[in-house]
C-alpha cells in the first residue's frame, strides 16, 4: 500500500520536502507500485544520494515523471464497454498516473518551480471535472458495458469495492480524501512561498 500520508506531511515545508526526496522516501513510494512505466525515475531519484548535481537529478525525475503519466492515460480505455471489460486494468492505470502526478507535484516543489507545481495541480482539477466528450454513443455504450458487466462478475466485485471503500482495488490505489489532501497541503505549500 502507498503511504501517501507521508508525502503529505513532507509537504510542511521546504526543507520537509526535500529531505523526503534526498532520504529516499519518495523512491520508496514509487518502488512500492513496481511499475515500468516508473522506472526511469526511480533510477533517477536512487542516484541521487550520489550525485553531484540532486536538483538535476530531481529534474530528470520530473521528466520520466511526465511521461509516466501520458502512458498511463493512453493505457485508459476510452468506452464504457471497454472500461467494462478490463475494470482493473483501467483502475490500475487510473491510481498510477494519479501516483505519477503526485509524484511530479513534490518534485516540482524540490526544484522551487512554485508555478509548474500549481499547474499540474490545476490541471489535474480540469481534467476531473471536464465533462465526458460526447462520441454520440453513448447509450450503444452504457448497454454494452452493462452486458459486459452482467457477463463479468470479477467486473462487479471490482467495481463495488472501489465504491465502498473510495480505493481501488490494487496496491497503488488512493483514496479521494488522501488525494484531496494532498493538493491541498501543496497548495499550502506554493502559497507560503511566494
Amino acid at each position: 500500500m502507498v503511504n501517501i500520508g507521508a508525502l503529505i506531511g513532507a509537504l510542511g515545508s521546504y526543507q520537509t520536502i526535500i529531505e523526503f526526496i534526498d532520504k529516499g522516501s519518495l523512491l520508496q513510494i514509487l518502488s512500492t507500485i513496481g511499475d515500468v512505466h516508473l522506472e526511469a525515475a526511480n533510477r533517477e531519484l536512487r542516484n541521487l544520494k550520489s550525485s553531484a548535481d540532486k536538483r538535476a537529478g530531481v529534474n530528470r525525475a520530473a521528466t520520466c515523471l511526465q511521461v509516466a503519466m501520458v502512458a498511463y492515460e493512453k493505457q485508459r480505455s476510452k468506452s464504457l464497454t471497454k472500461a467494462a471489460l478490463d475494470f482493473d486494468r483501467d483502475l490500475r492505470a487510473a491510481n498510477r498516473r494519479e501516483m505519477s502526478m503526485i509524484a511530479l507535484v513534490a518534485c516540482y516543489l524540490y526544484l522551487q518551480e512554485w508555478r509548474l507545481a500549481e499547474r499540474v495541480l490545476d490541471e489535474e482539477e480540469a481534467r476531473i471535472n471536464k465533462p465526458a466528450k460526447s462520441d454520440g454513443l453513448e447509450t450503444l455504450d452504457m448497454f454494452g458495458g452493462m452486458l459486459v458487466g452482467f457477463l463479468s462478475p470479477k467486473t462487479y466485485t471490482s467495481l463495488f469495492k472501489t465504491i465502498a471503500t473510495g480505493k481501488g482495488v490494487s496496491d497503488d490505489s488512493i483514496s479521494y480524501g488522501d488525494m484531496e489532501s494532498f493538493k491541498d497541503a501543496a497548495r499550502s505549500m506554493i502559497k507560503n512561498s511566494k
